[in-house]
């Protein structure tokens, strides 16, 4: 691996992962603020959607630069669960979604999915964790 991939790695991974959080809730936040039943228009002109859907460009963009320089079945997994428990707790905490005891215990198994496949290894193989 060459010097600085492995910093490289973890602030794409961080920028996947924050981009895709932060893009989900703005977007959802902004559709969910609309008072009535808008039209497309008005949503594509609020503030919030438009954040969203930047934020959603930028994760895309992330995403694949990640996957020039990881293997994705590595990669992908670990950035999609994270994402996954981050943006379950945004809803969670800042939009107030109500959730139910099957949602949390499929949050558990992901979060034991994200450790087995963190420390897999597949990850020695590829080099990712060297």
């Amino acid at each position: 691996m060459q010097p600085g991939t492995r910093l490289r790695i973890f602030v794409l991974s961080a920028a996947v992962t924050l981009c895709s959080v932060a893009g989900n809730c703005a977007l959802s936040y902004g559709v969910n603020s609309q008072t009535d039943h808008a039209t497309l228009l008005a949503l594509l002109l609020n503030p919030l959607v438009v954040l969203g859907i930047a934020l959603l460009i930028g994760w895309m963009l992330f995403r694949m630069a990640l996957l020039s320089i990881t293997p994705m079945s590595l990669i992908l997994p670990l950035t999609a669960g994270i994402a996954y428990l981050l943006t379950s707790a945004a809803g969670q905490l800042i939009l107030h979604d109500k959730v139910g005891h099957d949602h949390e215990w499929g949050l558990a198994l992901i979060v034991i999915g994200v450790i087995l496949i963190g420390s897999s290894t597949s990850r020695r193989r590829s080099g990712f964790g060297e």
